[in-house]
């Protein structure tokens, strides 16, 4: 399946694949360089993945250029790093997140 996002359209969509972190590791998901410079951005706001979470992640895509993007499953338009915390989180997002009991 593909989707065209017209300019400065925002859907939201999610990774392909489940991450799982343990309590002592963060993650941070940003998007791609190559799609940047087309115009597109895979999040708005929320790039943190929290210590605990073991879901997939929310996309925020929006179209900042001034013609159609075309994207389809699959695309790599994300990229996430990963960092050690110097100890675990007191409060893993497994089970103090609002949105982890849904998933």
């Amino acid at each position: 399946p593909s989707l065209t996002l017209k300019p400065l359209e925002l859907v939201l969509g999610k990774t392909m694949e489940k991450i799982s972190l343990a309590n002592n590791i963060a993650g941070r998901l940003d998007g791609r360089s190559r799609y940047a410079r087309l115009g597109l951005a895979v999040h708005v706001t929320s790039s943190l993945i929290q210590p605990g979470s073991s879901n997939h992640q929310v996309l925020e895509i929006i179209n900042f250029s001034g013609r159609p993007i075309k994207l389809s499953a699959g695309l790599r338009i994300s990229q996430a790093t990963f960092s050690y915390l110097n100890s675990p989180t007191t409060k893993p997002y497994n089970k103090f997140g609002k949105i982890a009991k849904n998933q």
